[in-house]
């Protein structure tokens, strides 16, 4: 065995990671490297040097993402390092607006990479448990938050031998919980709240809002409602006609007796008028609160 001293001695040394056959010591002063042959048991043969002084604050937020170290940092956002430089995930997500600050409930995040996503599941402020995720597109490399799956931790898997699925342990239901495996909750609609920011066309003055072109895959021929907020994304509907309901089939064309859906049609966009009496304001939001069952919507913007 050997003892060896990381940094300044002073800091803590919050986990281990590998890239490329190399050996990375994430700590709260640094990102450290080991060099050189650790193979000898001459402690001069290698040195423990700084790659970046990118500060990780939270052990179980370290996984690794493709050839990246992905952590919680300091500054509590959301970090990539590649082994040269580190790189802000969540510059406009702002994490450290929703995350707590608390020693104790930062110890209680957690994280696990699947399906091209980095998932960190961290306890929200004014709570005492894991309450939101952050969901991190590694292909994309967009941010969302998702809330309700109440995510204490997340089980490994060996994908030689399982199917690859995912499991997570939900602390609220006390049992460990299937995930992407069908659009239900055990044969009861999953209820799916969504809420857009504020669209201001002209800041200061009132407008009147003439039409809503909609983007969305083709998933089946189901409905959603889709409502729409005047003045402020908190504010309530603007009366009882303040909505739409949005099929989610898409165009159909004539193939020789009857209808058919297109096969090879990606995405429709369809245009929708606000009644009269409710499309005058400064600034209009959306939102969708579905309690559909197996439903599938993507909406594209």
């Amino acid at each position: 065995s050997l003892q060896i001293i990381v940094g300044s001695g002073r800091g803590t040394n919050m986990a281990l990671a590998k890239l490329e056959d190399r050996l990375y010591i994430l700590n709260t002063q640094g990102i450290f490297i080991v060099e050189g042959d650790v193979i000898s048991a001459l402690a001069s043969t290698f040195e423990v040097v700084l790659a970046d002084e990118r500060k990780c604050i939270a052990s179980r937020s370290v996984t690794i993402v493709e050839k990246a170290i992905v952590f919680l940092a300091d500054d509590y956002e959301i970090w990539s390092f590649d082994g040269s430089s580190s790189e802000m995930l969540t510059y406009k997500l702002k994490l450290k607006d929703s995350i707590s600050t608390v020693r104790t409930l930062l110890d209680k995040a957690v994280s696990t990479y699947f399906n091209n996503y980095y998932m960190l599941s961290f306890v929200e402020k004014g709570e005492v448990e894991p309450d939101l995720e952050l969901w991190w597109d590694a292909l994309e490399n967009k941010t969302d938050i998702i809330r309700g799956r109440n995510v204490s931790c997340y089980l490994d898997i060996d994908p030689a031998k399982e199917n690859d699925f995912l499991q997570t342990g939900n602390h609220s239901a006390r049992s460990i919980m299937w995930c992407d495996r069908n659009y239900n909750f055990d044969g009861s609609a999953i209820v799916t709240r969504i809420r857009t920011r504020d669209i201001t066309p002209k800041k200061g003055h009132n407008i009147r809002f003439l039409a809503f072109y909609v983007e969305i895959v083709p998933t089946g021929d189901r409905n959603i409602t889709i409502i729409y907020l005047l003045d402020g994304r908190s504010s309530n509907p603007s009366g009882s006609s303040a909505y739409w309901i949005q099929n989610l089939q898409g165009e159909k064309v004539n193939i020789g007796a009857g209808p058919a859906t297109l096969s090879n049609q990606s995405q429709f966009t369809d245009r929708v008028r606000p009644r009269i009496n409710y499309a005058r304001g400064e600034s209009i939001a959306f939102s969708i609160a579905d309690s559909t069952l197996d439903l599938r919507c993507n909406l594209q913007g």
